[in-house]
């Protein structure tokens, strides 16, 4: 699976798609809509806030299905070695070795299967 954001109004099989509208597709879908100009590939990514005495932070998400890996990054040494668990389709868990002494921001970026 991949996910695409439409660019322009779409018909896939019996169902219509407005402009700006995220899927996630099988691949020879997304290649075709990507190759005709329909789609763009979107790779899901956002910032969390690790909040001050805590060492995890729940992100929700809209990917509709659990991303086949997480990947983070912090701006700190306090969040420079996170690690993310608790996939579902709407949220993950990013956590920190130990809590943090501030708040901490945490960038992110999801694959999706």
């Amino acid at each position: 699976m991949r996910t695409v954001k439409i660019s322009i109004p779409t018909t896939l099989g019996h169902q219509s798609f407005p402009a700006g509208h995220v899927l996630a597709v099988n691949e020879s879908t997304a290649e075709d809509l990507i190759a005709r100009g329909h789609a763009q590939e979107v790779v899901p990514h956002g910032a969390a806030t690790m909040l001050s005495g805590h060492n995890s932070v729940v992100v929700t998400h809209d990917l509709k299905v659990v991303p086949l890996s997480v990947l983070v990054s912090g701006s700190h040494s306090e969040v420079a070695s996170c690690w993310v668990d608790a996939f579902t389709p709407h949220a993950f868990t990013i956590h920190a070795p130990s809590n943090v002494t501030a708040d901490r921001v945490v960038y992110w970026r999801a694959y999706t299967p």
